[in-house]
């Protein structure tokens, strides 16, 4: 079975941050600190020349990476979704300054970005079009437990190029990992919110169902199942759409693991037969 690991990421960025730094912090740096993280406390030494409490510091040592990264963003604290709505801020002032200096230009989030439908366009006003999550992530571990990581904002292609070998074993003590899903809260004037999950459905579900090598992203939004862009797994706004987890799985996952279906497919006399229980109450 992969291994999965949960880690809370804490927006330990909480100290009044200039415009040049909150721009200049990157996602990685939010992750390196929360799976490093140091905190100190007071606890008691109970030894003979020192029976007082005393300032202890305990930090978080990695070491070893799991198969699956599950991430909770821990937006629903106060303070952590006040850090995520100044790094939107950040992410809005770079769209406005690039569209100064492109020639032609428009105003961010005002002409059609693709990222968005229409009705979320004219609920939110202007989007970012810069994304601060990655969709790839590159985490060492050394010796010592220290941890380097890199990240990348493009998304994984849709079909990999013919180049690509993914039977390469990544160097010892690394991982590449890929956002194969996200989930977001989004909010709802009257009630408490919905969630909704975009998730990169994989090759193996299009072979079956097409015949070809070729993965996507689907925005599940209870039983609604719609097509979605990569950018829009990635993309938030504070205002009423914030992310909750992100899922990162290692890039060779499926040749560690036999991932194949046990079923050809989920026929539908399946979903008839379940919608017909909930209205009957059975399920």
């Amino acid at each position: 079975m992969p291994s999965i690991w949960v880690t809370v990421m804490r927006c330990l960025y909480r100290r009044e941050m200039s415009d040049e730094d909150m721009a200049a912090c990157e996602f990685r740096h939010l992750l390196h600190d929360s799976m490093c993280r140091v905190t100190v406390a007071k606890a008691w030494c109970g030894q003979t020349q020192c029976n007082d409490y005393k300032t202890t510091r305990h930090v978080r040592r990695v070491t070893k990476l799991p198969d699956v990264l599950a991430i909770n963003c821990n937006t629903d604290k106060p303070k952590e979704r006040a850090f995520w709505e100044r790094k939107q801020e950040s992410l809005e002032a770079m769209d406005l300054a690039a569209a100064a200096t492109a020639e032609g230009g428009t105003a961010a989030g005002t002409g059609g970005s693709g990222i968005w439908d229409a009705k979320e366009r004219d609920a939110l006003g202007p989007v970012p079009t810069h994304t601060w999550l990655p969709h790839q992530l590159r985490i060492r571990v050394g010796v010592a437990g220290d941890v380097i990581i890199t990240q990348a904002l493009d998304p994984v292609p849709a079909t990999p190029p013919p180049t690509a070998d993914a039977s390469e074993d990544p160097p010892e003590g690394e991982v590449l990992y890929e956002l194969v899903a996200s989930v977001a809260h989004v909010a709802e004037t009257g009630t408490g919110g919905n969630f909704v999950a975009h998730i990169r459905v994989p090759e193996i579900y299009h072979k079956m169902k097409e015949g070809i090598s070729h993965n996507a992203w689907y925005l599940f939004n209870d039983f609604a199942v719609s097509n979605t862009s990569p950018v829009s797994a990635v993309t938030y706004n504070a205002q009423w759409k914030l992310p909750v987890i992100l899922y990162y799985a290692r890039v060779d996952l499926n040749r560690k693991y036999n991932c194949t279906p046990k079923v050809d497919r989920i026929v539908m006399q399946v979903v008839w037969w379940y919608c017909c229980a909930r209205r009957q109450g059975l399920t």
